[in-house]
């Protein structure tokens, strides 16, 4: 018989299951990051297919999705960035694959409001 901790870990792990298997299959990127966007805590595996680079590497360092933004974007798109600008059209920008196609890509944030202390995470897709 499950006690209610067992329960509750096992709504949990098929909960992190679902998720998972949402986020392999989904052809978007979803991100999330801390407030001051220094540290990242998801990126979902569409980052690899859509921007040509490892999420390892951005793990390591946040910032590295900027090397991938076409030069003539790039000020352009870090500004935005940087402003928490939440106009998905002032975020299109084109990024700079290893076998030298460009894609378009628009990025959106939904930043994760906490009553008591503000935003928290700031979510994103692509």
């Amino acid at each position: 018989m499950f006690t209610q901790t067992q329960y509750q870990n096992e709504e949990i792990r098929l909960t992190e299951q679902s998720f998972c298997q949402l986020a392999e299959s989904i052809g978007v990127v979803f991100w999330m990051t801390d407030v001051s966007k220094n540290q990242m805590i998801y990126v979902s595996p569409g980052y690899e297919k859509i921007w040509g680079r490892s999420c390892s590497s951005l793990y390591s360092s946040a910032g590295d999705w900027c090397e991938a933004i076409h030069v003539e974007d790039r000020n352009r798109v870090i500004e935005a960035a940087l402003a928490q600008n939440l106009d998905l059209e002032a975020a299109l920008h084109r990024i700079e694959q290893a076998r030298a196609q460009a894609k378009v890509a628009g990025s959106a944030l939904y930043p994760s409001i906490d009553a008591s202390t503000g935003a928290s995470h700031l979510p994103g897709s692509e």
